[in-house]
């Protein structure tokens, strides 16, 4: 058996929303409530996932004396408290004990269930390991997880966050080049999971060797192509750091080209961040250096507006962008246009959609 996949909120941060120490995050923003809502889905998932490894190990295997109140603190991001009923001694319970010690950030208390395991359950001794060794990291004793590390007996078959385990120990140990190889084979895999997180990792590691100018370039790719990710939330203190180590950096880390702040509110629109493409991109409006970036910039607008269900203002910057896109000779066009007979659709304007939609079929058949 494979042992179970890691998340990525499994490994190295408390991402916000999340809950530590039975302590709940609270908001009263919708955005922030539907991120709640999946991390406690996939947290859940994650940890029914060990479960049911567990179980399929030990079909005789029990957590407590009320597991569906184990399985309903888990939903709600309650780990500590959750970890707290698991009552049983068995191997597949300590793992599961340990597993929520470890997601409510009691590290000690991880590590503790883990050490009672004398023998794991069949096919989860490598998961077992490499929680461990996350546990080891957390707790400051990054050669104890490099050898825990070594132990595992199936790597080809481990889950891919093994490499960003071993990768971090290194840097933590203080092992630099080695940190920084391991890193960089991270990055060439181009998984779209590995690249945040080594870049990440790479800003660290070179802030503590003190490259800054490397540094630097690191968390601004970081900034720039992955603007919602965790990792990126998490280089927020990196970023302070490196400004207060130079002046001209820091000028330099407010300073975006046209084209990067086009892209970065691309790739924000890409994971409905609405609200803020429109504050990133409204004061560029008539502004843009090059037709091409015109074009880009008003469908973004007129694509982010259309989902806050502004549709007045959407159709104001797509008419602007069908005519932008056209001479930009970009496929943005049509869906400029589509989306402009949506919004004319929606604001009853049933000639001027159905338009819309004859020039479409027209221009591209």
């Amino acid at each position: 058996m494979i042992a179970p996949k890691l998340i990525e909120s499994d490994l190295f941060t408390v991402i916000p929303g999340t809950r530590t120490h039975g302590k709940p995050f609270r908001s009263n923003s919708p955005q922030i409530s539907l991120k709640r809502w999946k991390l406690g889905f996939y947290s859940l998932l994650a940890a029914c996932t060990v479960w049911a490894s567990v179980v399929s190990a030990e079909p005789s295997a029990r957590l407590g004396k009320n597991d569906v109140k184990i399985r309903e603190l888990i939903a709600r991001g309650f780990y500590g408290r959750a970890a707290g009923l698991v009552t049983q001694t068995s191997a597949s319970a300590l793992i599961v004990r340990g597993h929520l010690w470890l997601k409510a950030n009691r590290v000690a208390r991880a590590l503790a269930a883990f050490g009672k395991i004398e023998t794991p359950p069949k096919g989860l001794g490598d998961f077992l390991t490499m929680r461990k060794a996350e546990a080891l990291i957390r707790s400051k004793d990054p050669g104890a997880a490099m050898k825990t590390l070594e132990t595992i007996k199936h790597p080809d078959k481990a889950s891919p966050m093994l490499a960003r385990l071993k990768a971090r120990a290194l840097r933590e140990a203080g092992q630099v080049e080695a940190g920084r190889k391991s890193y960089q084979a991270l990055m060439a895999r181009a998984l779209s999971g590995d690249i945040p997180v080594a870049l990440l990792g790479l800003a660290r590691l070179e802030l503590q060797s003190g490259n800054f100018k490397q540094a630097y370039a690191h968390l601004r790719r970081l900034d720039l192509e992955y603007p919602v990710h965790w990792a990126r939330t998490r280089s927020r203190s990196l970023v302070s750091l490196l400004k207060m180590s130079s002046k001209t950096m820091a000028t330099q880390w407010t300073t975006r080209t046209q084209e990067e702040q086009v892209a970065k509110a691309e790739r924000l629109l890409k994971f409905h961040r609405s609200r803020s493409v429109v504050k990133a991109l409204k004061p560029l409006t008539g502004k843009m250096s090059t037709v091409e970036l015109k074009c880009r910039q008003l469908y973004t607008m007129g694509h982010a507006l259309r989902k806050l269900r502004k549709w007045t203002e959407a159709r104001t910057y797509l008419l602007k962008a069908i005519p932008a896109c056209a001479e930009a000779k970009s496929d943005l066009e049509p869906w400029a246009r589509h989306i402009a007979g949506k919004a004319d659709e929606r604001l009853s304007n049933e000639i001027a959609a159905a338009n819309h939609y004859r020039e479409q079929i027209a221009r591209h058949p």
